[in-house]
């Protein structure tokens, strides 16, 4: 038997079976990345962002350490069923030296094709986050004209009737001491006794003519201080009088104050001229202020909300790590812009980007033009520097003009929807972030040649001002804005004017003042349900002070009786 060839039989082929794992270990290796690297960006992507981040397609080469990445679709986590950011395509080759140390240097990053607010096929809500909807407004209707709530203006004039009322009650309690005090002093049963036993003992004296004369004196002195009683009844029925009357009327007073409350407090907010004045930035608010949570959103994509990006200090060795861990050096923009249906050819660059723009030696800065048949003409200059801790300071630089809009939907009020089926647009905004936290955003903004829909078939229907706004508008071709966003990034202080508060302040303002009346008689209806509750008990002493008032003449009528026999 020949041992010798079956041994190096049995070695071809062990020898082959190697090879054969070599080979399958080297294609798994060759084309693991792509996968890995498309793994990665999604699922890490989509947790960075809150929302789904989606590629379409990942090329990866080892032996340039080139990679390209088709289809990046980055959600807009407050708006799931549309993209904040797709990318076509973007190509660059990695520096590998870098990685090795645990950072991703790139040099240049190539991205062709850039797509704004693009709707998605499905939602890009996590799957552990409920997709929401945007609320919509009111309209312009009582509550979006700015008027303020009846339950808040009931709730402040409370107060003040809280305290009327005491002083009424504290009045009207001192006025009945003050009576009964009185009353006290008028002559009692034991008075109305003492003089019917002075006038019988001057009765039966009158025997004689010495005896008579001597009581024809008694009766005199008896009438001389039942005179004097009687005109302290009367003294004291007067006061009663005039106490009761000043009481009363005072408490007519009090009943009356819902009607005088409502319209001192309804004239007092200067209502009347505000809403008619503010009718074209009411209509324009919702609109302007998702402009500016759409530019503060991308400007937190470029790295403008970031500060150290996890530096690490050494505090034995007194140093400070000062290059981030992530940096594209410069990013070369081409190709198609897309934003809202129109489309642009766009040429720009952004320079320094990086995960922690405190640590970078210089600022991120951002040069973008693109121009379009229908897209007009754009250019965004910026400059993020993070440089300084605590001097942090941000510009932009947005200009658009005659920018296509078709089917554009003005406002945010779906019972008060402005449709601009087509218009040019043009914009100039400019805007500074300082310290990461205070903003100073400056919006000048213009729709030219405009073609108006109003509601939906843009009949006038729906309440008294709506159809006046309607009316109004219907032959507008312009609408222009200027607005202001400024203050703390998390309370920021927005304000606009429009050309819309002139063109709607005539038509409006029929319809605002009836809006205004029913607004007073409501107020004056709520105050004087509360003021029910409280004046019944002042109404119960009010009417028991007439009892006061008989017992007074109940001793006038004793005590003058007495004078009549005499």
């Amino acid at each position: 038997m020949d041992y010798k060839g079956r041994a190096t039989s049995k070695g071809i082929g062990f020898g082959s079976f190697l090879l054969v794992v070599l080979f399958l270990l080297l294609t798994v290796l060759w084309f693991i990345p792509a996968p890995a690297i498309k793994w990665g960006i999604e699922t890490y992507g989509s947790e960075h962002v809150g929302a789904k981040v989606d590629v379409e397609n990942v090329d990866f080469s080892w032996l340039s350490a080139g990679i390209s990445i088709e289809g990046l679709q980055i959600t807009d986590p407050n708006a799931p069923m549309e993209n904040m950011l797709v990318i076509d395509r973007m190509a660059t080759a990695l520096d590998v030296s870098q990685l090795l140390n645990k950072k991703l240097y790139i040099d240049e990053l190539l991205i062709e094709g850039v797509g704004v607010g693009e709707a998605r096929a499905e939602s890009g809500a996590m799957s552990k986050q409920a997709s929401t909807q945007t609320e919509e407004s009111s309209g312009l209707s009582l509550a979006s004209l700015g008027l303020p709530s009846t339950d808040e203006l009931v709730a402040k004039e409370k107060a003040i009737y809280e305290n009327k009322i005491n002083a009424y009650k504290e009045k009207l309690d001192a006025k009945r001491r003050a009576i009964e005090g009185a009353i006290k002093t008028l002559p009692n049963e034991d008075a109305l006794n003492a003089y019917k036993a002075r006038i019988k003992k001057a009765k039966d004296g009158t025997k004689g003519l010495l005896g008579k004369f001597a009581a024809l004196k008694d009766f005199k002195r008896i009438q001389k201080d039942i005179k004097k009683d009687v005109k302290k009844v009367r003294e004291v029925q007067a006061l009663i009088k005039t106490t009761l009357a000043d009481l009363k009327k005072d408490y007519e007073v009090l009943k009356d104050l819902p009607n005088q409350s409502a319209s001192e407090i309804v004239t007092s907010l200067g209502l009347e001229k505000s809403l008619v004045a503010n009718a074209g930035q009411t209509l324009l608010a919702g609109r302007f202020d998702s402009w500016v949570q759409q530019a503060l959103g991308y400007y937190d994509a470029v790295g403008g909300g970031t500060t150290t990006g996890g530096s690490d200090t050494s505090e034995a060795e007194g140093t400070i790590k000062t290059s981030p861990d992530f940096l594209i050096k410069k990013v070369l923009l081409s190709g198609a812009l897309r934003e809202g249906g129109r489309e642009g050819e766009m040429s720009g660059e952004i320079i320094n980007l990086n995960e922690a723009p405190a640590l970078s030696p210089e600022p991120i800065t951002v040069n973008l033009k693109a121009a379009g048949v229908a897209f007009g003409k754009l250019s965004l200059n910026g400059v993020v520097d993070h440089r300084e801790l605590g001097a942090e300071d941000d510009t932009f630089a947005l200009s658009i003009a005659d920018s296509t809009l078709e089917n554009y939907s003005l406002t945010e009020q779906s019972d008060m929807a402005l449709l601009l089926k087509k218009a040019l647009f043009s914009t100039q905004v400019d805007a500074s972030i300082k310290t990461l936290s205070t903003l100073n955003m400056v919006i000048d903004a213009g729709f030219s040649n405009i073609d108006l829909a109003i509601g939906s078939d843009g009949e006038p229907s729906g309440t008294d001002v709506q159809r006046a706004v309607v009316e109004a508008l219907k032959g507008t071709k312009e609408i222009s804005f200027q607005g202001k966003a400024e203050g703390p990034l998390d309370k920021l202080t927005l304000s606009l004017k429009s050309n819309l508060d002139d063109v709607l302040s005539n038509a409006v303002s029929k319809a605002v003042q009836g809006k205004v009346d029913a607004l007073k008689g409501d107020v004056s209806k709520k105050l004087q349900d509360e003021l029910a509750k409280q004046m019944a008990p002042l109404k119960d002493k009010l009417d028991g002070m007439a009892g006061l008032q008989s017992q007074a003449g109940d001793r006038e009528d004793a005590i003058e009786g007495l004078l009549k026999k005499l």
